[in-house]
């Protein structure tokens, strides 16, 4: 089966953009590398129009954020998160807008999103109360680093961590110390392959 998206969480949940705009649940119960997914609510369909986002990806604790193809951002929360469709009352609500021009969306975790404009910059942004209101910390929008549209992917690493792979397929390792939207990387240099 083909998806248009996975994004997963440390709890070893797994959102899939499915067939037909299904979001599908699994959870890897071992997390180990054993081929043990929950017994109940792995590969069930617990949404339905998730082919109207662009981009989807979690930030923990159930949370899904997701960019429409106008560039809303909206918010999720999967309350239950074991392949019952059991959504937070706030759930689909818009909490911003502008964000189409992403090329990446990572989350930094506690509220922490980090995009790739098209330009290369590295924005910050920060998700203060993640409850489907429109709280931005004042430090959103503000760039971080430059130089980041050489990367082909941006993965999470957690607590400000971020993994990058570039064009040749090299990894670096990076982490944002402050995470409050102030240049304080732990490898200032460009990351370490």
């Amino acid at each position: 089966m083909g998806f248009r998206f996975l994004t997963g969480d440390t709890d070893g949940v797994i959102y899939a953009g499915g067939a037909e705009g299904a979001l599908v649940f699994y959870k890897d119960e071992a997390r180990n590398g054993e081929p043990r997914w929950a017994n109940s609510g792995s590969g069930v369909s617990i949404g339905s129009d998730w082919d109207a986002f662009t981009t989807v990806f979690t930030a923990g604790n159930g949370i899904l954020y997701a960019v429409a193809h106008n560039g809303d951002l909206l918010y999720f929360r999967d309350i239950s998160r074991d392949g019952t469709s059991n959504w937070a009352s706030s759930s689909g609500q818009r909490i911003g807008s502008g964000w189409e021009g992403f090329t990446h969306l990572v989350n930094g975790d506690d509220g922490v999103i980090y995009a790739v404009a098209e330009n290369g910059d590295l924005l910050f942004f920060k998700d203060n109360v993640q409850d489907g209101t429109s709280s931005w910390d004042p430090a959103s929008g503000t760039a971080i680093g430059s130089g980041w549209d050489g990367f082909t992917r941006v993965l999470p690493g957690g607590q400000g961590a971020l993994y990058a792979i570039d064009g040749v397929g090299d990894l670096y390792w990076l982490k944002d110390l402050g995470r409050d939207g102030t240049v304080n990387w732990a490898n200032a240099g460009g990351g370490a392959k």
